[in-house]
């Protein structure tokens, strides 16, 4: 799949949830509502 293909399909999506580990290893879960993108960038707000 391609970048033009991802980017299009993040437009269908409502909510993203992003998980990460931290220092600890300890999980961190952040909500995504936002997605806004530019040729050479993507924003997550």
């Amino acid at each position: 799949m391609d970048a033009q293909t991802c980017l299009k399909k993040l437009g269908y999506v409502g909510v993203l949830s992003f998980a990460t580990v931290d220092g600890g290893e300890n999980p961190q879960v952040r909500n995504i509502s936002a997605i806004h993108y530019e040729p050479d960038s993507i924003y997550f707000l």
